[in-house]
């Protein structure tokens, strides 16, 4: 069952995907130890926001059925789902979507994550589970500087190593 949908609305900002591109790359380390502790709690339907973290491949590897939102580069991302084994689907969002809108479409979920910062107010009450990466050093600072989080609902905070 390998399937990869993507439903992109009319959304292009240029600033939040340089930034997401800029945060893929400097976050490697920190999406990796946070994808160690959310694998070992074996979510079999998970919804993923991509932003600030920038969240890409490594998606594919928190849970079975797996719905990213937030931008997302789709030719890296097409090539990793290639690589899977056939129990994967995933689907990626991009766009204007409400929180609502994407549990009623692909709900429900096991787990919710999301790195501090994200535009995720309300999000706790549409997951089983919600967890909040905290990213500690300097770029911690500098997503906490660009998007002061609010106190995000979270069931479990991970904080990632600088």
């Amino acid at each position: 069952m390998r399937t990869l949908l993507i439903y992109s609305k009319d959304w292009r900002d240029e600033a939040t995907l340089r930034l997401y591109k800029a945060f893929t790359v400097l976050l490697q380390k920190q999406r990796a130890y946070a994808l160690e502790k959310i694998a070992a709690k074996s979510p079999a339907r998970a919804l993923v926001f991509t932003y600030p973290c920038g969240w890409h491949g490594d998606v594919l590897f928190i849970a079975p059925y797996v719905v990213a939102v937030g931008p997302f580069e789709k030719d890296a991302i097409l090539e990793s789902v290639l690589a899977l084994p056939d129990r994967v689907a995933l689907t990626l969002l991009e766009g204007g979507w409400t929180i609502e809108e994407v549990f009623k479409e692909f709900g429900p979920f096991d787990i919710g994550v999301a790195c501090i910062g994200a535009p995720v107010k309300g999000a706790r009450r549409y997951v089983h589970k919600m967890v909040i990466i905290k990213v500690e050093g300097p770029v911690g600072d500098l997503i906490s500087t660009l998007y002061a989080p609010e106190d995000e609902e979270a069931d479990e905070v991970i904080t990632a190593p600088p």
